[in-house]
């Protein structure tokens, strides 16, 4: 099956990744690029763009990362996954911070807000995890937006709000995988 092959190729770049393999991990993510290119799998050319960007974000090569976030959000822009895009948009916003393009990140930040919104009501229960994670994410984009500016009571009010967030979640999931754990 075509999407097993890219999975596995993209979970080989990603556990790589996790192992701060940084070569191998850009070796399989590349691989899972050129499969989803073959296969024509625009969703799976969104997805593999995004690691390889968040493996160049860590290697803190910000132009190469910035290139793969783009191309995530070419492809992911007119899907009907909103993850994709809600995903494109919060790491389109953390890119252009990074390379100081604050009005083309507060576009960004803005759309996110706006996804944000509209999704809240329309996500399977599959992709609320991811949901919140992005929704983490964003708002840790938008603290540091808010410091870049010099707005420093906003980025706290953001600050306090995504630690009440991420409390929320730990206690949530790290719940449920003990209890997975358990029986």
């Amino acid at each position: 099956n075509d999407i097993v092959e890219i999975q596995c190729y993209n979970n080989l770049g990603l556990a790589y990744s996790r192992l701060q393999q940084r070569d191998s991990a850009i070796f399989y993510l590349n691989k899972t690029y050129e499969l989803a290119d073959e296969y024509q799998s625009d969703i799976w050319k969104a997805i593999a763009s995004g690691n390889l960007g968040t493996t160049y974000y860590d290697l803190k090569d910000y132009d190469k990362a910035y290139e793969h976030y783009k191309k995530l959000y070419q492809y992911g822009k007119n899907q009907s996954d909103h993850i994709i895009r809600l995903t494109s948009y919060v790491y389109m916003s953390k890119a252009y911070l990074k390379l100081d393009s604050i009005a083309l990140a507060k576009d960004y930040l803005q759309r996110v807000d706006a996804s944000l919104k509209q999704l809240a009501y329309e996500l399977s229960q599959a992709d609320t995890q991811q949901f919140e994670v992005l929704r983490t994410r964003h708002l840790k984009n938008k603290e540091n937006y808010f410091k870049h500016i010099k707005d420093f009571k906003s980025a706290l009010e953001v600050s306090d709000s995504l630690n009440k967030i991420t409390e929320s979640l730990n206690g949530k999931y790290n719940t449920a995988q003990i209890k997975i754990a358990a029986e």
